[in-house]
């Protein structure tokens, strides 16, 4: 008997312990530190891409333009009531943040490559078949040119 109530203590100070706040009521999450910014995330994928296209056989030096659908997006937890969101969040006083749950990456509309090789029909194809590979986009998507 002795036994069984010091682990409820101890299980209640353990749980006392944990430093969080759940359903306190939130008009927006504050934005995170830690997400890239979107226009940081293009460069650094026009730059990679480039790289990689310019390491396929005959295709040159590469310029790579990418255009996006949408920004990216990140999605809180929330609980619904009475019409109005209360977002879950972590931590407490200036140290709070929502909890997020995933973070989208920016939706591609398209791909633009202009290369030396680009005129060549079997490096066009290269191109166009790895970028929509690469990004899960149509081919009506990509266009490739020298």
């Amino acid at each position: 008997m002795l036994g069984a109530l010091f682990f409820v203590g101890v299980a209640l100070i353990v749980i006392s312990s944990v430093d969080y706040t759940l359903g306190r009521p939130k008009e927006e999450p504050n934005p995170r530190t830690d997400i890239i910014d979107t226009s940081d995330y293009v460069e650094r994928l026009e730059r990679e891409v480039a790289a990689l296209i310019e390491q396929i056989d005959g295709a040159g030096v590469a310029h790579v333009l990418i255009m996006l659908e949408s920004d990216s997006e990140h999605v809180y937890a929330y609980n619904s009531k009475n019409g109005s969101r209360e977002y879950f969040t972590v931590g407490s006083g200036s140290s709070e943040e929502p909890v997020l749950l995933r973070r989208m990456a920016p939706r591609l509309r398209g791909i633009a490559v202009v290369c030396s090789g680009g005129d060549n029909p079997v490096v066009q194809q290269k191109i166009i078949s790895m970028l929509c590979a690469l990004f899960d986009l149509p081919s009506t998507k990509v266009f490739v040119s020298g």
